[in-house]
């Protein structure tokens, strides 16, 4: 469903449309104010971001993500806690392990292939910023990113390695999209498959040579090997990008919060597809 299509649509309309009598179309907001929730990473040091939450096989927490103590952005974070609701203690950061390492790690995501298996999956630049920073040419720029996946190596999830499957380019490179990062995964029962959403840059609307940002997605039925994407949603207005796509599904909906590059606010747009 494209913005205009979500702007369009009344919560009336929007509830008639997908709702069904046992199930309310229902608005989740946040129950305080941000400045007053409990930081359990990142107390006053220099840059944390873009992070994922998994629970090990013991029923430990694990926070992996951008930047970490020393706002390193060519290795992530790792950092591990008994519960929600208490500060985490760091491990040793992770690196892409790769051949050259990657210069960006950006925006990991996680998510338990079976019982003893998880995927982490995270946005790798490769090769130089020179040219980009030279040149200011964010297309070429842009076509540098790529999504790797790295697995679990023991169950408490403390070594990662990159993941090799075959047909996979370089390893464990599972697609390449301009500016590919931020993905969110879920498995859809109804559908049996899995949906990644990610942001990303496509051609404009138009035809005019420009770029514009958008959340796309992709389907898998093994979390290796991707469909071809599709664009679910193109930039909210005002926003400049499409960042941090985080989907839900509840109740037969689909929830989907994006913001952009400000940081300082948070859309959501629901829709009875994905």
């Amino acid at each position: 469903m494209r913005n205009e299509e979500i702007r369009n649509m009344s919560t009336a309309e929007l509830s008639s449309k997908s709702q069904t009598a046992d199930a309310p179309l229902l608005i989740p907001r946040p129950s305080k104010p941000w400045d007053d929730a409990l930081r359990i990473v990142g107390h006053g040091e220099k840059f944390h971001n873009d992070f994922t939450l998994v629970k090990d096989g013991e029923g430990t927490w694990h926070c992996i993500g951008s930047g970490g103590r020393d706002g390193s952005l060519d290795t992530l974070f790792h950092a591990v806690g008994a519960s929600l609701h208490e500060p985490f203690e760091y491990l040793p950061k992770i690196t892409s392990q790769t051949d050259p390492e990657a210069v960006h790690m950006w925006a990991p995501f996680a998510i338990r292939k079976d019982d003893e298996t998880v995927f982490l999956y995270f946005s790798h630049l490769r090769g130089s910023l020179d040219k980009y920073m030279k040149d200011r040419d964010l297309w070429d720029w842009g076509t540098q990113f790529e999504l790797r996946l790295m697995v679990s190596k023991t169950p408490d999830l403390r070594a990662w390695v990159p993941h090799a499957a075959p047909g996979l380019e370089r390893g464990n490179v599972v697609f390449r999209a301009p500016t590919v990062r931020d993905p969110c995964i879920f498995w859809d029962e109804q559908h049996q498959r899995y949906f990644m959403y990610y942001s990303a840059l496509i051609p404009a609307t138009g035809g005019d040579g420009g770029l514009e940002g958008a959340i796309r997605v992709r389907t898998s039925k093994d979390l290796i090997y991707w469909s071809a994407a599709r664009t679910a949603m193109t930039t909210p207005p005002g926003y400049t990008n499409s960042e941090s796509a985080f989907v839900l599904l509840r109740d037969g909906l689909y929830y989907l919060w994006v913001c952009g590059y400000n940081y300082g606010r948070m859309s959501l747009y629901i829709s009875d597809t994905p």
